[in-house]
């Protein structure tokens, strides 16, 4: 039975590097495609984040957190984040997991639109979940029920891992709450954010995290 865990990672990449030709094209190509190759791995997206070029975003859909712990602990992987630090990185990766409740997949599918809006949401570690979940379905059933809305998939979830955030304290980790919107463009998203019907259903996101970062990234799959 599946267990379907997303990974996302950031990846700080050296300033300007050109992943479209030569040799970083190459090296990069093969990295993904080390990762596509793995038992579990279903799906590698990556995409430049719009406000932060030089930041590479990965999402990974795993079919199980074992079978990125068994990539992890395989012999392969040590010198596959040596490849990546010497020839790529310019500082040191993010990375979480999140499990996305199956029902929310009637809500399609935010990382195959040509752009996806990314809110990370920080809460106290001893914050209920189940209250932020509330809040999270009611936004979203109201958000996609919005007639025009230009946004086409929302989805939600807790980061299996606790997570650093100025906004908790130095030092102190808390509670990761990631959503995804799918939107056509980084101008539908803004064109939305002026509107009435965002004054409308926002509030319900607002109520409980004491930090919050908001950013777009356009993925494609590797193939």
């Amino acid at each position: 039975m599946l267990d379907v865990t997303t990974e996302v990672v950031y990846l700080p990449f050296k300033t300007g590097l050109d992943l479209s030709a030569g040799e970083k094209k190459e090296i990069w190509e093969d990295i993904l495609s080390t990762i596509k190759r793995q038992p579990g791995a279903i799906r590698v997206l990556w995409g430049r984040q719009i406000e932060r070029p030089d930041t590479i975003q990965l999402v990974i859909d795993w079919a199980s957190m074992d079978f990125h712990k068994a990539f992890m602990d395989s012999p392969i992987y040590l010198p596959f984040l040596k490849k990546m630090d010497e020839h790529l990185l310019a500082g040191t990766p993010v990375l979480y997991h999140a499990k996305f409740p199956f029902a929310q997949s009637s809500y399609g599918d935010p990382f195959t639109s040509p752009v996806t809006e990314c809110v990370a949401s920080f809460f106290p570690a001893d914050y209920p979940e189940s209250q932020y979940e509330t809040q999270f379905a009611t936004f979203r059933e109201q958000a996609l029920n919005i007639k025009n809305v230009a946004a086409g998939s929302v989805i939600g979830g807790w980061s299996i891992e606790r997570q650093l955030h100025e906004a908790l304290g130095e030092g102190v980790e808390g509670k990761l709450f990631m959503i995804f919107i799918g939107w056509p463009n980084v101008e539908a998203h803004m064109a939305f954010r002026e509107s009435d019907d965002f004054a409308r259903v926002i509030p319900h996101l607002r109520d409980g995290p004491v930090g919050r970062d908001m950013w777009h990234v356009a993925l494609k799959e590797h193939k």
